[in-house]
Protein backbone atom coordinates (compact mmCIF):
# COMPACT_ATOMS: atom_id res chain seq x y z
CA UNK A 1 0.00 0.00 0.00
CA UNK A 2 2.71 2.38 0.74
CA UNK A 3 4.22 1.93 -3.26
CA UNK A 4 0.80 3.13 -4.12
CA UNK A 5 1.09 5.84 -1.78
CA UNK A 6 4.24 6.88 -3.03
CA UNK A 7 2.91 6.84 -6.81
CA UNK A 8 0.15 8.85 -5.49
CA UNK A 9 2.89 11.77 -4.20
CA UNK A 10 4.96 11.30 -7.07
CA UNK A 11 1.97 11.57 -9.87
CA UNK A 12 1.32 14.82 -7.61
CA UNK A 13 4.98 16.34 -8.13
CA UNK A 14 4.62 15.26 -11.59
CA UNK A 15 1.44 17.22 -13.06
CA UNK A 16 2.19 20.73 -11.40
CA UNK A 17 4.79 22.60 -9.33
CA UNK A 18 4.08 21.47 -5.25
CA UNK A 19 5.90 20.81 -2.66
CA UNK A 20 5.05 18.21 -0.51
CA UNK A 21 6.07 17.26 2.86
CA UNK A 22 6.19 13.81 4.08
CA UNK A 23 6.95 12.38 7.42
CA UNK A 24 8.10 8.82 7.20
CA UNK A 25 10.11 6.24 8.90
CA UNK A 26 10.01 4.05 6.01
CA UNK A 27 13.49 4.96 4.10
CA UNK A 28 12.30 2.98 0.51
CA UNK A 29 9.57 6.22 0.84
CA UNK A 30 12.59 8.62 1.75
CA UNK A 31 14.85 7.44 -1.34
CA UNK A 32 11.53 6.97 -3.58
CA UNK A 33 9.78 10.21 -3.42
CA UNK A 34 12.39 13.02 -1.75
CA UNK A 35 14.34 15.32 -3.62
CA UNK A 36 15.61 16.51 -0.17
CA UNK A 37 15.48 14.31 3.37
CA UNK A 38 16.10 15.90 6.79
CA UNK A 39 16.93 13.84 9.62
CA UNK A 40 16.18 15.16 12.91
CA UNK A 41 17.43 13.60 16.63
CA UNK A 42 15.08 13.61 19.60
CA UNK A 43 16.23 16.87 22.03
CA UNK A 44 16.07 14.74 25.02
CA UNK A 45 18.78 12.60 23.54
CA UNK A 46 21.08 15.47 22.31
CA UNK A 47 24.47 16.38 24.39
CA UNK A 48 24.63 20.14 25.19
CA UNK A 49 25.36 22.10 22.27
CA UNK A 50 24.46 19.33 20.00
CA UNK A 51 22.23 20.36 16.61
CA UNK A 52 19.06 18.36 16.54
CA UNK A 53 19.57 18.41 12.62
CA UNK A 54 21.71 14.73 11.97
CA UNK A 55 21.23 14.87 8.47
CA UNK A 56 20.00 17.57 5.45
CA UNK A 57 20.54 16.40 1.63
CA UNK A 58 19.70 14.28 -0.65
CA UNK A 59 18.65 11.01 -0.60
CA UNK A 60 21.33 9.66 -2.90
CA UNK A 61 23.72 11.11 -0.05
CA UNK A 62 22.57 9.35 3.17
CA UNK A 63 24.85 5.85 2.86
CA UNK A 64 27.68 8.67 2.55
CA UNK A 65 27.06 10.26 5.75
CA UNK A 66 29.20 9.53 8.19
CA UNK A 67 26.79 10.24 11.78
CA UNK A 68 26.80 6.93 12.80
CA UNK A 69 22.60 7.27 14.15
CA UNK A 70 22.05 8.26 10.40
CA UNK A 71 23.70 5.25 9.04
CA UNK A 72 22.38 2.69 12.02
CA UNK A 73 18.68 3.89 10.97
CA UNK A 74 19.13 4.12 7.38
CA UNK A 75 19.95 0.33 7.33
CA UNK A 76 17.55 -0.55 9.99
CA UNK A 77 20.12 -1.22 12.68
CA UNK A 78 18.59 -1.03 16.60
CA UNK A 79 20.55 -2.97 18.58
CA UNK A 80 22.86 -0.22 20.17
CA UNK A 81 19.55 1.60 20.97
CA UNK A 82 17.68 -1.19 21.89
CA UNK A 83 20.46 -1.86 24.31
CA UNK A 84 20.69 1.69 25.74
CA UNK A 85 16.57 1.34 26.04
CA UNK A 86 17.20 -2.35 27.81
CA UNK A 87 19.71 -0.28 30.49
CA UNK A 88 16.97 2.52 30.81
CA UNK A 89 14.85 0.07 31.84
CA UNK A 90 16.80 -1.90 33.91
CA UNK A 91 17.89 1.91 35.92
CA UNK A 92 14.65 2.72 36.19
CA UNK A 93 13.77 -1.00 38.07
CA UNK A 94 16.84 0.09 39.97
CA UNK A 95 15.26 3.38 41.30
CA UNK A 96 11.70 2.26 41.93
Amino acid sequence: MSDVINELIMRTQRRGRVTSIVITHDMHTARKVADRVIMVYPVARLQPGESQVLFDGPPTELDRCPDRRVQQFVRGEAGERLMEMRQEYEDSQMRN
